[in-house]
């Protein structure tokens, strides 16, 4: 019998979704025959609730990548697009797709771009600006006073959009969303595809000031939510008990891969969002990355694009952990052997 591969190369919640949604989604079969919301409108009621924030202040997007395209389309003809050369690349990708002049910053050390980098190179350039918090691959949490800095050192033109596509995974909320009352510049963006684990069927929102959430409404099409998203993403607002069992496995998750790699003295990454990223050299990483494959274990090795050993591991359940140590000792034994 042949066992179907583990992904942990996608970022997605190993849990799936929680059982809220799995309802929701059942019961929206019997709506198929009507079109969905044209803005989202429901899902935007219980965004505003559980945020805190007016409903003008918030858009749902088809998954937070449709968003990022509208927002680029809205604020990028006339700005420069910036974005953290180690951060998530969809940023520059998308940017480039719009054919929007795109410039990727960085600091003295890889994966470690700091706020007074990104000050050092806007200056008084009108930009869009896009910050990944916590950041993938690096997993760096940017705090509430480093944002605030930044989006105050930019000129009044510029916009600063923070991507807390991780943010649900902190035991704690280091969320930019009570910013956007006081720094009108400021552009929030949450999914609901890695924590609350409804990837397939895509749905994020925006949060911002009512002017630049209409700039980014007019860009959108209608309907662009489908009635399975919008009612699967509402119940997962409420289902805390899910959120609290994937909080708990990132934990466990993290705690047992710094030690399997504190033991072969791999550099790794500490924060804490779904996934721990690895520092080895390029040659080392295809090596590893062919050792978890021969264990089931899917992985990303991003090394071609960061040109140097680069391995990002999601999360996994806890029943397949000793699959990971198979794989680390299979790439010990081949280690010391080619010594």
């Amino acid at each position: 019998m042949c066992l179907a591969p583990i992904d942990a190369a996608s970022n997605l919640n190993p849990l799936g979704p929680g059982e809220k949604s799995i309802q929701a989604l059942r019961s929206s079969i019997l709506l198929c025959g009507a079109y969905p919301e044209i803005t989202s409108h429901h899902l935007t009621k219980h965004i505003s609730s559980t945020c805190d924030v007016d409903l003008d202040q918030i858009i749902v997007g088809n998954g937070s990548s449709e968003l990022i395209d509208l927002i680029i389309r809205a604020f990028g003809r006339d700005s420069m697009v910036v974005c953290d050369k180690y951060g998530f690349f969809g940023f520059s990708r998308i940017a480039n797709a719009n054919k929007r002049i795109v410039c990727e910053v960085s600091g003295s050390e890889p994966f470690n771009t700091s706020v007074d980098d990104f000050i050092s190179f806007t200056e008084s350039k009108t930009v869009l600006l896009f910050l990944d918090n916590p950041s993938n691959p690096g997993g760096n949490i940017r705090s509430i006073d480093q944002i605030i800095k930044l989006s105050r050192s930019l000129n009044p033109k510029s916009i600063l959009v923070i991507d807390e596509a991780y943010i649900e995974y902190l035991p704690t909320s280091n969320s930019s969303i009570r910013l956007v009352d006081e720094l009108v510049n400021v552009v929030v963006l949450r999914t609901f595809s890695k924590a609350y684990g409804l990837a397939g069927v895509r749905a994020g929102y925006a949060v911002s000031s009512k002017e630049v959430i209409n700039k980014i409404n007019s860009y959108r099409l209608r309907f662009n939510v489908n009635i399975f998203a919008q009612n699967a993403a509402i119940a997962a607002l409420y289902d805390l008990q899910h959120l609290y069992k994937t909080r708990q496995l990132t934990e466990i998750f993290h705690q047992f891969m710094s030690n399997e790699f504190d033991k072969l003295e791999i550099e790794h990454s500490v924060t804490s969002p779904s996934f721990i990223t690895l520092f080895i050299n390029k040659k080392s990483a295809s090596t590893l990355q062919k050792c978890f494959l021969d264990n089931r274990i899917l992985v990303n090795n991003m090394s071609d694009r960061f040109q140097n050993g680069v391995i990002r591991i999601s999360l996994i359940e806890e029943n397949n952990f000793h699959l990971v140590s198979q794989s680390l000792l299979q790439f010990h034994r081949q280690s010391s052997s080619a010594c």
